[in-house]
């Protein structure tokens, strides 16, 4: 019976005889026999357990690389199956990361509109200010040729006003001396 047991046959019995001593031998032999079978038994039963528990996360690990391979590629709509498993909670972490990053996204996407509409409003506000700039300058031009027109015309008009005070002067002295010869004629 040892050598069956030694060779790995847990199931060995000894054959008990009345024998006291031999008796009693086989049968703690034989208890001692079905300890290690049953521990044995037990340890084989963790260890399938331990295997079949390795494979589960293993598949379970896979599947959340393959939920959150999106993600790595820039993908932001991905979400990572939850579950009652160990990665339950890791899987709902990421989710609620990827989620952040989506608000992170929209809120970043909602400044680059405002940017934008802001700097075409200030375009819009530059093109008016410089229509308006170049209206005022055409009208500051068309009222710079007016005043030259005038200024033109008045010193026109003082020509003309010394001309017709010589014209006065002349007639007012030849006046006065018609006036003197009639006296002295």
């Amino acid at each position: 019976a040892f050598h069956d047991v030694i060779e790995g046959d847990l199931s060995t019995r000894a054959p008990v005889s009345e024998d006291e001593e031999f008796g009693q031998l086989a049968r703690q032999f034989n208890q001692m026999s079905q300890v290690i079978l049953s521990t044995t038994r037990e340890a084989q039963r963790k260890a399938e357990e331990q295997e079949q528990a390795k494979e589960d996360l293993q598949r379970q690990v896979i599947r959340l690389l393959d939920d959150v391979e999106g993600a790595a590629r820039g993908d932001l709509t991905v979400k990572a199956e939850v579950s009652a498993s160990v990665l339950g909670a890791v899987a709902d972490s990421f989710n609620l990361t990827i989620q952040n990053l989506r608000e992170i996204v929209q809120q970043v996407k909602q400044a680059a509109r405002q940017v934008s509409e802001s700097s075409k409003e200030n375009e819009k506000f530059a093109v008016n200010l410089s229509s308006d700039a170049l209206r005022q300058a055409e009208e500051l031009a068309a009222t710079l040729n007016s005043v030259q027109v005038m200024t033109d015309s008045i010193q026109r008009v003082a020509v003309s006003a010394r001309e017709a005070e010589e014209v006065a002067r002349s007639a007012s002295a030849t006046a006065l001396r018609g006036g003197e010869e009639v006296e002295s004629t």
